[in-house]
């Protein structure tokens, strides 16, 4: 998280950090109160760290379980901080056209 560029793209968002083991009190996306541990189970997380990221409606755009490569990491950023989901909703079917286009 050292690179310039990731923390950057976070700015752009509102992030919360949560101990999913936790009886830590939060107010889910969606509104409902409840603990950090209640959430995790039913949102049915199996690793730590897992990133979620909703849209401002409180829906899941997309979740990246576990720890994966700066690249990618960057990718569902930009794929989160564009807006790109709203014109398709996959993840991997925008990952491959956006590759495709920059000639990777």
């Amino acid at each position: 998280m050292s690179r310039a560029d990731i923390p950057k793209q976070f700015k752009q968002m509102y992030a919360v950090q949560l101990d999913m083991w936790a009886d830590t009190p939060v107010t889910t996306p969606a509104g409902k109160s409840t603990t950090a541990k209640a959430w995790a189970d039913a949102l049915a997380l199996d690793y730590a760290p897992t990133l979620i990221f909703y849209d401002e409606s409180g829906k899941e755009i997309i979740r990246v379980d576990s720890v994966v490569g700066f690249y990618r990491l960057r990718s569902v950023l930009r794929y989160v901080n564009t807006h790109a989901y709203r014109k398709q909703p996959s993840y991997q079917i925008w990952r491959i056209e956006n590759s495709e286009q920059a000639g990777n």
